[in-house]
């Protein structure tokens, strides 16, 4: 009888201290934990699916060969599958400051590069580290932004795609998709929930990644008199927020007047990267007719011109739950893309990449693909096309061919 005590004793405690061990290492204790295991999970397995595409690219491709209108990429063979076109600005402005053919370019991004200079090879270390870390506080802040508004459903779905996204190479490379990302979504998220001073700094810095200031004050102020419709009482800061991109934008322009003469400097020397402007909707036309005739049938034509019309399609579609504030965002951005549009086909050539930098585009993403998530045969093959379609972005990448 006293053995048997004992061994209940012992099987008793065993399984408390079980439940403890359990306990300890569960996520429900540790919510910051518990909200961040999807991006952390969804981030290493994504940069580890997309590398090894681009480096299998990478090594397809003549090392430093030269390109015509491109760049060969910096000398260290590791380091320089992420340093692609514009790469060559962002590491010539971190390292000589600007030229009057680099103005479009904006400088929050080179002044990071700065700090790991002067050396090429380390700037490139550096911008590549920053966008990787930047794309895993996306991430982050994407999945609590899109669960607040869409619910967790769509936040799990959207985090995968958002990390798989066809374009996701640029943010793993020397460019500004991943930090504009990250700024744009701290930014918003942080007018969402009335902090608004934070949303003064995250919208500046935001500003002086990419050349979207008007379009960001633009934006916010719909955030801004949803919370004063709503009767949330916006705070007073909610007025600097809304000037503060447009400040940033402002004052780059200033600068570059000084330097080169110009008062919109940044959009004159547009011209230099086969720009110019005309009605937003000949790209669209000009790619579908090229398609169609077969001059222009090719994956990158394809993937650009079909993200543009799905992000126009499902904004619509969509109108009812979508936030003005993002869907000012993504239409500003698009109409000034599609304005300011190529003079070379593919004419829509960028929209993909410019729309894994706006993250309604994935949330909307998620919202239309219920269809694949119908039964697991659907799921499967929805998820085989989206990773093929990453990965042969990512091949596409490593090669250096011309993408956005």
């Amino acid at each position: 009888m006293k053995s048997s005590r004992g061994a209940e004793e012992q099987r008793s405690g065993g399984e408390g201290e079980g439940r403890a061990i359990r306990t300890l290492f569960s996520l429900q204790y540790y919510p910051l934990l518990r909200s961040s295991a999807p991006p952390l999970l969804c981030w290493v397995l994504s940069r580890l699916f997309i590398a090894f595409f681009v480096y299998t690219g990478h090594l397809s491709h003549p090392f430093r060969e030269e390109i015509e209108g491109g760049y060969g990429g910096v000398s260290n063979w590791w380091l320089n599958a992420w340093t692609y076109y514009d790469s060559a600005h962002f590491l010539s402005i971190a390292r000589e400051g600007y030229s009057a053919a680099t103005t479009p370019f904006f400088p929050l991004y080179p002044l990071l590069l700065r700090v790991f200079g002067p050396d090429e090879n380390a700037m490139a270390l550096g911008g590549i580290l920053v966008s990787n870390l930047a794309f895993l506080g996306a991430l982050w802040l994407f999945f609590g932004l899109t669960r607040e508004i869409y619910g967790p459903v769509i936040a799990r779905r959207g985090v995968w795609l958002l990390a798989f996204f066809p374009a996701g190479a640029f943010g793993m490379a020397v460019y500004t998709d991943s930090l504009f990302l990250l700024l744009g979504l701290a930014a918003f998220g942080a007018a969402r929930r009335k902090t608004w001073f934070w949303a003064v700094i995250f919208g500046f810095l935001a500003a002086l990644t990419r050349n979207y200031g008007p379009i960001l004050s633009l934006a916010l102020f719909f955030e801004w008199q949803r919370q004063r419709d709503s009767a949330e009482d916006p705070r007073p800061t909610a007025i600097l927020a809304l000037a503060a991109p447009l400040l940033a934008f402002a004052l780059v322009q200033l600068f570059f007047a000084q330097q080169f003469g110009g008062a919109l400097a940044g959009v004159s020397s547009q011209g230099n990267y086969f720009r110019a402007l005309t009605w937003p909707f000949l790209p669209l036309w000009r790619d579908f007719t090229g398609i169609v005739s077969g001059a222009q049938f090719n994956i990158v034509a394809l993937l650009n011109l079909g993200a543009t019309v799905l992000a126009l399609v499902w904004l619509w579609r969509r109108r009812a739950v979508v936030p003005r504030a993002e869907a000012a965002l993504l239409l500003g951005v698009l109409a000034m893309h599609l304005t300011l549009a190529r003079t070379i086909p593919p004419y829509t050539n960028g929209s993909l990449r410019y729309l894994f930098a706006l993250w309604l585009f994935t949330q909307l993403l998620a919202l239309e693909c219920g269809f694949f998530t119908a039964n697991r045969l659907r799921l499967v093959v929805g998820w085989a096309m989206y990773l093929l379609l990453c990965a042969v972005h990512s091949y596409l990448f490593g090669l250096k061919s011309f993408l956005g």
